[in-house]
């Protein structure tokens, strides 16, 4: 198709469209103007009426009833309110008894030993396959051996993870520690 013909055809649809245009704004402007002054008058179906006034008369008998209760003094309403709600920040966890005091005497407190991160050298990770491993003071180790007296639990990327005396600690290698700033 050529260029004079392509033009002179977008220019009639172009045309056409600017008609279909014309007509649907002067009919939305003919039925505006000739509409009502005044409210719209909606006309609710008949099964729709039935309906609102069925559930009317039932609120009506609803508060009927409660109305007569409140006046016999039965029972008062019943009114909700969040004070019989739990609270959810309060554990539900059953709290840990306090040590009683020996038997004649007073009770005996000796200071809880804290432990301290084994005193070791992490010098290589291998994370990433199916068996990590850690390279620790010259010596390789897997997940649960033992080094420095503490258990190893896991091997990530951020470091080992050793269980010592029940506390948990992680040991990073020097390249991890500087790319966290340490």
């Amino acid at each position: 198709m050529d260029h004079a013909r392509k033009s002179q055809l977008e220019k009639r649809i172009f045309a056409g469209l600017l008609v279909v245009f014309g007509v649907g704004l002067v009919s939305m402007l003919k039925s505006f103007w000739h509409a009502p002054a005044g409210p719209a008058v909606v006309q609710t179906p008949p099964r729709l009426q039935e309906a609102e006034t069925s559930a009317a008369s039932q609120e009506r008998a609803l508060h009927a009833q409660l109305a007569k209760i409140s006046k016999a003094g039965d029972q008062p309403p019943i009114r909700y309110t969040a004070s019989d709600f739990r609270d959810p920040l309060v554990s539900l966890l059953p709290k840990p008894e306090a040590a009683s005091p020996a038997a004649g005497g007073a009770a005996q407190t000796r200071p809880a030993e804290t432990p301290v991160a084994p005193a070791v050298s992490v010098e290589g990770m291998f994370w990433g396959g199916p068996r990590p491993q850690v390279l620790i003071d010259g010596q390789l180790y897997d997940i649960g051996d033992t080094v420095g007296g503490s258990r190893i639990a896991a091997i990530t990327r951020e470091g080992v993870t050793v269980v010592k005396q029940g506390e948990t600690f992680v040991l990073q290698p020097p390249a991890v520690m500087m790319e966290h700033g340490r």
